[in-house]
């Protein structure tokens, strides 16, 4: 017979990254992390918002309003400098070795795992990788497309930009 162990009276568990164990919970309006295996809390609830964990890093919001990213011993990697806009849906999660923050003037750019400007923000929303390798970019109401180097393979200068099916099949401008 199968055995399953839960922690109790959460409120909400969040589906971990692929390949991870770890993942989000909610409990009396604060988050931390558990073992998604085991049911065991890893992490206490603590934090305003948390996000799972991606490349060895979690974005998570402190008690002051502000991001920064924990490992998974809940040691604080990047520091609590980055805004929190519950008006954008960022995922703040590492792709590639980089992730889309906002700085203080809500522009958008990406952060590499050192917390430095990879893309400076100077863009209203970046999307998370498409393909793993392509980024959509808006600026103005407008659209771009960075690749994987970071260059911009596509000018924002676009009404909309779609990806048919699968990379191979291309991209649609507008």
């Amino acid at each position: 017979s199968e055995k399953k162990i839960t922690a109790k009276a959460l409120n909400r568990v969040v589906k971990p990254v692929e390949g991870d164990s770890l993942t989000v919970f909610f409990r009396q309006g604060l988050r931390g992390y558990l073992n998604a295996n085991t049911g065991r809390v890893v992490i206490p609830e603590q934090y305003r918002r948390a996000w799972v964990f991606s490349e060895g890093l979690a974005a998570v919001v402190n008690e002051s309003g502000k991001i920064g990213f924990i490992n998974k011993d809940n040691e604080v990697v990047l520091p609590f400098v980055y805004p929190y806009n519950r008006k954008i849906s960022i995922d703040y999660l590492f792709h590639g070795g980089l992730c889309a923050m906002e700085n203080e003037q809500g522009m958008c750019g990406l952060i590499d795992a050192t917390g430095c400007w990879a893309v400076e923000p100077v863009y209203d929303y970046i999307c998370s990788p498409l393909h793993g390798k392509y980024r959509i970019v808006q600026q103005n109401g407008k659209y771009g497309l960075l690749d994987d180097k970071l260059n911009l393979l596509f000018p924002v200068v676009y009404d909309d930009i779609e990806f048919a099916g699968q990379e191979s099949d291309g991209v649609f401008l507008a």
